[in-house]
């Protein structure tokens, strides 16, 4: 029973996280949508672009993402969405901050430093979940490589009970043929099948002893591990990173 290619599990598994991904985003950016509706109108009412109007377009945006946070079935691209939509909004955030009268240049220079403080944390939240889904996409292929192993030394052993099965039939037919020839008293075609059986026998009992691995399987493992590695590096690609 060969293994299947490791290029076709990869690309199955590649193409099911590329689906996923597509379907994630479709939702997260519906929840987007949903949750800062209020923020969109307001600015394009311009409402923020007046004095004290900073602070509730910051406000607005807070709760608009905890609202995001608390929807439920986002998907596995959930931080990654609200990132860029939190970075869409960070050049008009500035545009509004410097435009508010109400704001000193202290309290200005202090929202700038909270605004990078929020922005590492929510590169933080990304970058876990990033690193969450890389080590699932390898956990995946690492099981389905398993599988494919358990798979194979089922087949193998298959093969060697039904060998041995075979040596038993093969050699009780034999061992038959010969009682019969040595009741009927052909007692030297009996002895003629002496060698054919006790060359059955010693390979059945070769059959029966344990085999150590094929030479070949160590190099089939080896190039799994090999290819679990190599896999890291796709992942990215396969998530759009």
């Amino acid at each position: 029973m060969p293994l299947p290619p490791q290029a076709s599990i990869e690309e199955k598994y590649g193409a099911l996280c590329r689906r996923n991904v597509k379907e994630s985003r479709k939702v997260c950016w519906s929840v987007i949508r949903r949750v800062f509706a209020s923020l969109e109108h307001e600015l394009s009412n311009g409402s923020y672009m007046r004095p004290g109007g900073y602070r509730k377009f910051r406000s607005a945006l807070d709760q608009g993402a905890q609202l995001y946070r608390s929807a439920k079935c986002k998907g596995v691209m959930s931080e990654e969405v609200l990132t860029e939509y939190l970075e869409e909004k960070h050049v008009v955030g500035q545009s509004i901050r410097a435009a508010d009268q109400n704001l000193t240049d202290a309290q200005k220079k202090m929202e700038e430093e909270n605004i990078r403080r929020e922005e590492a944390e929510q590169q933080q939240r990304l970058l876990q979940q990033r690193t969450c889904m890389q080590e699932q996409a390898l956990r995946d292929l690492e099981e389905s490589n398993q599988e494919n192993i358990r798979q194979l030394n089922r087949k193998m052993e298959e093969e060697r009970c039904r060998n041995q099965e075979e040596l038993q039939r093969v050699l009780s037919a034999k061992l038959q043929e010969q009682k019969e020839l040595l009741e009927r008293g052909f007692d030297r075609r009996a002895e003629d099948l002496e060698e054919e059986i006790e060359k059955l026998k010693r390979d059945k009992r070769e059959a029966e002893k344990p085999k150590p691995e094929p030479s070949c399987w160590s190099e089939v493992k080896a190039g799994l591990k090999q290819a679990g590695k190599a896999v890291g590096k796709k992942v990215a690609s396969w998530f759009g990173w």
